[in-house]
């Protein structure tokens, strides 16, 4: 029985921690613009970095980050990969 309470706590875990690649809630309504937005509130810098070498993934990150700062739109300033790790930069904004 201890057995089994010890691998139930141990698979609550690994759910728990999710994957760090994917949306959140709040990040899935930060949309990526390919122009800096005007007339909006410049809420910090944001970085994302995905080590599978998936672009979209480094991206997502970034969303996150972005809406955990309050932001609707990411800038995307810099991008660069070193091998398999790709480093995505930007800037969050309140535009609304």
């Amino acid at each position: 029985m201890r057995k089994v309470l010890q691998f139930a706590l141990l698979l609550s875990a690994f759910a728990c921690a999710g994957n760090p690649y994917k949306l959140t809630e709040d990040g899935i309504k930060v949309k990526v613009s390919d122009k800096k937005p005007k007339r909006c509130e410049v809420l910090g810098r944001v970085t994302g970095i995905s080590e599978d070498g998936e672009r979209q993934a480094a991206i997502n990150v970034a969303r996150n980050k972005a809406a955990e700062k309050g932001a609707d739109k990411l800038y995307l300033n810099d991008e660069t990969q070193n091998g398999s790790n790709i480093k995505v930069k930007g800037t969050a904004y309140k535009c609304r």
